[in-house]
């Protein structure tokens, strides 16, 4: 059937004008879009010199002018003798008259919205489109108005009028009138957007004769397009952008002819050259490099092999080009056009190398243009790019040819001309701090061109032209000293797989624990590049996370305050790579950093090198022997030790004390094996914690952590030479200790201990020494509750808050660290806590009655609550410990806690209920809920959980998605909890009550901050899968079933959710299984609707067709059907199953502009899974435990 405003009558005057400007223009979006055109004249408008249509766009623009025969040489173009031409059927060239296409389309413009206006559709939009016409100067006005507005009000306005137009389902009919009449670039922009929209969204709904007619539009404006200069580059890409979304629905069914039109309209002029060869370049990048989750995996097949089928002449067309500049070098220098031309032509060739058989390649001169072009400065990048593509492929098969010869000549060739234009031994990194941008990227496609070459044909050179394969390795290493990020990192990437080959061919059973000795081979062979690389590595090694004694922009030495994710990545990196050299030779890597080390301490000393050498010797932990680890840790410690004694100023004391601290936190091995070392250690340790530098004392408390957390055996016992175990020194020390920390400093203090605690294996020695340990903060504590006692107003003195808080603090650090033996300290302060929780709450619920909600936001609310939370935390904190006592936790803790905070929760208003209050009881159910012994305990306190938490929060958490994200949160892992850990509470929820859960769990999967609904779709998982084995299997299913596989594809086909694809597809597969499941018997479907089903399978088969046909009316019936089927067909199949769904979320268009890489982020972890354990195997290369 023909849109609506098709069919409308349209008068004979109207209908002739029609049939004039049709013969004029030739275009067939008239014959065939346009009201009323007579049948018999659009057909023969849209036919072809067989009679059938023909499809084409580019070689659809007919005139009324002779035919002009084709004159175009094999070898070169002339541009000047075709101008103004485009190529037709037959190889014929036709004038087209660029004056009256302009006319016509602004004609067709208003002739479509006075069509649309006719027949009801909207015929005002805010002002600009009225009486079925569009307002040019009012869009221009709004587009200028939403750009630069005085003030939010009138740009607000403005945004609304836009958005109304992109909104209206008619707007793309007036986009050829504003292309051809508007002046304002922003204003044409914003017409494409509307025509992208419809093409991206819309596009297999239009009327055949629509598409065509959109299509032609499209590939005569830009012909005319391409022939003007000074046009917004930004414009003519957003042109050919929304020709090729058209071309990925129309290509190759419906437009067969688009590559050799596209083709031979490139020889009519220079400018519409430059412009195909740019609309050529990204058709293979949307089809070879940006087609994951843009299309489904049969489309992406479809065009893959038709673009390789069709791409001889694309190639052909290239070569020749770049060939003019071999053949016309002086030209080159004369006519920018022309080199524009041959660059645009080198780039777009080299997209296509990416992919295209090097058959075809190797039996062309291709390769030899290039590098003849290569020393041309203005085209030895783009040539560049190329030969790394050539390289970058797999060698060919079944070729006629030495294939290893031919990559080999390529590589000899390649170096004899960059010898010539880069001298061996020139100063690369110098030069390039003053070299122009041009010269800054050669060096960085140099970078790319030798990596590639040596990581794909490392062997072949080695083995034909070891001594160039050597020259160029050489080069490579000036190239990575240049001072430039980027090329440092591509060049890194290399290194890394460079070591890592040597290591893993001298040394196959390299999963070996035992460190690897040398490797002869590569000691002689590749000596001076390892040692290079080594040195390389260490004078630019990467900041490790754990030091955070820096140097600011200024000089100065300061604290580290905001973690460089990149630098930490590159320091991975760096690692491993001085971890595989380090095994390549040990003794090579331990004197040269041996020696640049002592050149510190006797020369000149300087913060970075000392740094980056020190990072170095403590990348490389547990990759040497052990003997050769401790003479290697010991003469550098000494070293160090020596500097620090030596230098002056606090800068530089900070600095060699931060090394010191990094390198001994990397070594427990030798730690562990030399107690009177880690005892000098930790001594050195607590000096640092008295030093008051920026980021010394935190350092020093972290070093503190790490090595009694790797050493912590060694601490609870009588070690040889010492008459009791040393965490007796520490804890009779512990007052002087923390004399100069800070409160946070004081609690990673306490940690540290506690784990020297917790290695006591004597549970009375242990319980003493905590005790010991607690001695100050519980006389604090007792001083606090003294005063409370006698004046219950001192408890919210703001100097009494700090110190309770401070004081709970220090007992969560240390229960963290001795786990469940925390239980007396626990039970000493527990109702004592319990009162001051009360206290506190009390105090700030009259503060709230009398000054109002407000209030929860003061300062001094804040501190009442700040201990509150510190309170619940230390709760949870000991619950969650392992070994815990569930029982005692039950009968002891449960009870008063469910008193004070349940009640608490309850009655306050919504901003003073604390998160951590349902944090506390998902805990308590998670760890009490498992053990048998506790079970029922739990059970029972279950319906007294859900009548003080569950309607309350959920009156706040659903008026928006953004406010109380704590709460959010807690309350569904709560759920989650609860349903995982005590289903039978669930099932003795009514009617009502499970209905609640279910509404709360729908929105938490719906939920756009993605914990939250994570959480949601973990606990909808979970849900389904008990209720499906339980008892009311029938009864649940038959009531939410249908409103939970909608729900799942509204998720499932949105763009906020995308990093749940993973859980949405595992979800639908147990729904889809359950419906097919012998437990569930009930009908899914009302037999009061008329129609019956053989089974609930066939039901939900049929009703998920219906619903995603209903929601999304843009794509075709029989593509949802062919969805489902393959769904159905699949279930059993997990992987299988998740491509199914992505085709089909591609095919919705809702992603198409979007980066989809979270749909395979199942994948992509198990690739990164199965790297980090093959990398866990090689000594040294895991992190020091």
């Amino acid at each position: 059937m023909e849109p609506r405003w098709q069919r409308s009558a349209v008068s004979s005057t109207t209908r002739k004008r029609h049939q004039w400007v049709a013969a004029i223009l030739g275009v067939s979006i008239l014959a065939a879009a346009l009201p009323g055109f007579p049948r018999q004249h659009r057909g023969l408008l849209q036919t072809g010199d067989d009679g059938k249509h023909s499809g084409r766009g580019l070689g659809s623009i007919h005139s009324c002018s002779d035919p002009v025969p084709a004159r175009i040489s094999q070898g070169s173009y002339d541009y000047n003798s075709h101008r103004g031409r485009l190529n037709l059927r037959g190889g014929r060239l036709w004038r087209v008259s660029s004056g009256v296409i302009a006319g016509g389309l602004a004609w067709l413009g208003r002739s479509l919205g006075q069509a649309a206006h006719a027949n009801g559709t909207n015929p005002s939009t805010y002002g600009i489109i009225s009486m079925g016409r569009i307002d040019i100067e009012k869009l221009e006005q709004a587009v200028r108005v939403f750009y630069s507005a005085p003030s939010e009000e009138i740009r607000k306005a403005a945004e609304n009028e836009l958005q109304a137009l992109q909104e209206d389902v008619t707007a793309w009919q007036y986009v050829p009138p504003v292309l051809e009449s508007t002046a304002s670039p922003t204003a044409k922009y914003f017409a494409l957007q509307i025509l992208e929209k419809l093409v991206k969204t819309r596009w297999k709904i239009l009327h055949p004769s629509q598409r065509e007619g959109i299509k032609n539009f499209l590939s005569s404006y830009i012909i005319r397009l391409s022939e003007q200069e000074g046009l917004p580059s930004s414009f003519v890409n957003k042109l050919n952008i929304v020709l090729l979304q058209v071309v990925k629905h129309e290509w190759p069914s419906n437009w067969p002819t688009f590559i050799p039109d596209l083709v031979n309209a490139c020889k009519a002029s220079q400018g519409l050259c430059t412009n195909i060869l740019t609309i050529l370049k990204m058709l293979s990048e949307d089809i070879f490099d940006y087609s994951a989750g843009e299309m489904t995996k049969a489309k992406e097949n479809l065009l893959k092999e038709t673009l390789t089928a069709e791409a001889q002449p694309i190639f052909e067309l290239c070569s020749n080009i770049i060939m003019s500049a071999v053949e016309n070098p002086q030209v080159m220098y004369q006519d920018e056009k022309h080199a524009q031309v041959v660059r645009k032509a080198i780039d777009t060739i080299a997209v296509y190398l990416r992919w295209l058989s090097l058959n075809i390649v190797f039996r062309s001169p291709l390769v030899q243009i290039l590098i003849k072009v290569f020393p041309q400065p203005r085209f030895r990048n783009s040539a560049l790019r190329c030969l790394t593509e050539i390289v970058a492929q797999p060698p060919p098969t079944a070729v006629g040819f030495e294939v290893d010869k031919t990559y080999v000549d390529l590589y000899t060739t390649f170096m004899s001309t960059l010898m010539q234009m880069v001298p061996p031994g020139t100063d690369l990194a110098g030069a390039y701090k003053s070299a122009q941008q041009e010269d800054r990227e050669f060096v960085s496609h140099l970078t790319f061109f030798f990596t590639t070459m040596f990581k794909n044909h490392q062997r072949l050179l080695e083995n034909l032209d070891q001594e160039g394969y050597l020259r160029g390795l050489d080069y490579l290493i000036v190239i990575t000293s240049v001072p430039d990020t980027e090329i440092f990192r591509a060049a890194l990437g290399f290194w890394r797989s460079f070591v890592a080959s040597f290591f893993r061919r001298q040394n196959p059973n390299s999963n070996s624990r035992t460190p690897a000795r040398s490797s002869t081979e590569a000691r002689e062979k590749y000596a001076g590049v390892l040692h290079k690389v080594r040195e390389i590595m260490a004078t630019r090694m990467a900041k490790p996370e754990e030091v955070i004694v820096v140097e600011d922009e200024n000089g100065n030495i300061v604290r580290e305050t905001v973690k460089n994710d990149q630098e930490r990545m590159r320091y991975r990196i760096m690692r491993e790579c001085m971890v595989y050299l380090t095994h390549l030779d040990h003794d090579d890597t331990e004197q040269l950093l041996r020696d640049k080390l002592r050149l510190q301490v006797t020369g000149s000393f300087e913060w970075n090198s000392l740094n980056t050498i020190c990072w170095a010797i403590g990348s490389i932990s547990g990759s040497m022997h052990e003997d050769q680890e401790d003479r290697f840790l010991v003469s550098n410690i000494r070293d160090l030790l020596n500097l620090c004694e030596t230098v002056r100023g606090k800068d530089n004391k900070a600095v060699i004390a931060s090394n010191i601290m990094y390198i001994v936190g990397q070594y427990p091995r030798f730690l562990r094996a030399h107690w009177r070392f880690l005892k000098t250690v930790v001594q050195k340790v607590f000096e640092f914690m008295h030093e008051p530098h920026p980021g010394v004392q935190d350092m020093a408390c972290e070093t503190l952590i790490k090595v009694t957390r790797r050493c912590h055996r060694h601490f609870g016992v009588v070690q040889a030479g010492e008459s009791r175990p040393y965490v007796e020194v520490v804890i009779e020390q512990v007052p002087d200790l923390i004399r100069d920390l800070e409160p946070h400093q004081v609690e990673k203090f306490y940690e540290a201990v506690g784990v020297m605690v917790n290695s006591v294996q004597n549970q009375e020695k242990k319980q003493r020494y905590l005790t010991a340990l607690m001695n100050l903060p519980n006389q604090l504590w007792t001083q606090v509750m003294n005063r409370f006692r006698n004046d219950p107003s001192a408890l919210v003195d703001a100097n009494e808050i700090r110190k309770i808080n401070q004081i709970l603090k220090t007992n969560i650090a240390v229960c963290a660290s001795v786990g469940a033996s925390f239980l007396p300290q626990l039970q000493r302060i527990h109702q004592a806590l319990v009162q001051v929780y009360k206290a506190h709450s009390g105090t700030l619920s009259r503060y709230i009655d009398k000054t109002g909600p407000a209030a929860c936001h003061t300062s001094q609310a804040k501190q009442l609550r700040t201990v509150r939370k510190t309170a619940l935390k230390l709760y949870t904190t000991f619950i969650n410990t392992k070994g815990a006592p569930t029982v005692l936790i039950a009968e002891q803790f449960v009870p008063s806690l469910m008193e004070t905070i349940l009640a608490d929760y309850r009655d306050s208003i919504p901003d003073a209920r604390e998160p951590e209050a349902l944090s506390l009881f998902a805990t308590i159910i998670e760890k009490l809920g498992p053990d048998p012994t506790s079970h029922q305990h739990i059970l029972n306190i279950i319906p007294s959980v859900f009548e003080h938490v569950f309607e309350v929060t959920l009156q706040v958490i659903t008026k928006n998605f953004e406010d109380y994200p704590q709460h959010r949160l807690a309350f569904f892992v709560l759920l989650k909890n609860i349903n995982e850990y005590c289903f039978e509470a669930m099932l003795a929820l009514n009617e009502a009550q499970t209905q609640m859960v279910v509404d709360s769990v729908v929105w938490a999967f719906r939920h756009t901050e993605r914990n939250i609904a994570e959480r949601g779709m973990e606990l909808f998982l979970s849900m389904i899968t008990k209720f499906a084995s339980s008892v009311k299997c029938n009864d649940f299913f038959s009531r939410y079933m249908l409103k939970l596989v909608q729900e799942l594809f509204a998720v499932l086909t949105d763009t906020f959710h995308k990093t749940n694809f993973k859980l949405h597809a595992m979800t639908l597969q147990r729904l889809m299984m359950i419906a097919d499941s012998p437990t569930l018997t009930v009908q899914l479907w009302n037999p009061a609707m008329g129609q019956q089903y053989t089974s609930n399978s066939e039901f939900l088969h049929h009703h998920m067709i219906t619903l995603l046909q209903t929601a999304f009316p843009n794509v075709h019936p029989s593509e949802v059907k062919v969805f489902v089927d393959g769904l159905y067909s699949a279930k059993r199949e997990p992987p299988k199953f998740k491509q199914f769904m992505r085709d089909f979320i591609v095919q919705t268009k809702e992603f198409s502009n979007l980066d989809n890489k979270d749909l395979y982020a199942d994948e992509q972890a198990a690739v990164e899974a199965a790297n980090e354990q093959q990398l866990a195997e090689i000594p040294g290369m895991k992190a020091p435990e």
